[in-house]
């Protein structure tokens, strides 16, 4: 699954069963670098895109919030599955040519496609191919996220732990990275240990914490494995 904010320190996306790639797994938060010596305790924040970006250890500043209007739906393209937009979207992405990738992930989302919602609040959340616009890109990434998409549930979660585009909740980013852990999401288990770790939306729980860094790291999980280092050294 991929797709999946540019500078948080939170891990992402992954194998997408609708064709999700290097886009769609999460806009979360980048992973960060290996270290040798028991790292300082931080505080994860958000992360991107398809085979999407790992979890980032920096927030982004916040930009002034600028205008926007609604768009209007675009049109019905009866010429093209919602599985055909979306890879479109992702053809023109990945050449870099957002403005295109932004048209076709719309129609895609507008058609219910969950991995097209994804990447369409990514294009807001990082102001690719439009106006950057936290809430539109929380807007479709919950769309994503109630469809079951881990890349959206992930993202939504970081949203909410970073307070962009909706009051800061930890409470409601534990509950969505939990939906995406329980999927088997590496990532979201990952975050959802950070939470348990450092006591966000949850009691501190440092056995929970790495029960869930645990089953990060069976997958594979660099963070998590830096993650369970780290707290078996404590």
């Amino acid at each position: 699954m991929k797709l999946i904010v540019k500078m948080i320190l939170t891990a992402m996306l992954l194998s997408l069963p609708l064709g999700a790639d290097a886009q769609d797994v999460i806009t979360g938060p980048k992973k960060p670098k290996k270290q040798t010596t028991a790292p300082a305790k931080q505080t994860p924040k958000k992360r991107h895109k398809k085979q999407q970006l790992k979890p980032k250890t920096s927030t982004p500043s916040k930009p002034e919030k600028e205008h926007q209007t609604t768009p209007k739906p675009t049109k019905v393209d009866e010429r093209f599955t919602p599985q055909q937009m979306y890879d479109k979207g992702r053809e023109a992405y990945n050449r870099k040519d957002y403005s295109e990738a932004l048209r076709w992930y719309r129609k895609a989302a507008e058609q219910g496609h969950a991995y097209g919602q994804n990447n369409l609040g990514s294009m807001y959340n990082y102001g690719e191919g439009v106006a950057k616009d936290y809430s539109e890109a929380v807007k479709w990434y919950r769309k994503a996220a109630e469809q079951g998409a881990t890349c959206g549930q992930i993202n939504l979660g970081s949203m909410y732990q970073n307070g962009y585009g909706v009051a800061k909740d930890y409470s409601q980013a534990v509950k969505w990275y939990r939906k995406a852990a329980e999927q088997g999401d590496a990532i979201g288990q990952w975050f959802l240990g950070w939470m348990y770790e450092n006591g966000y939306g949850v009691a501190r729980d440092l056995n929970e914490a790495k029960r869930w860094y645990q089953k990060a790291a069976d997958q594979g999980e660099e963070t998590a494995k830096e993650s369970l280092w780290r707290l078996n050294r404590m």
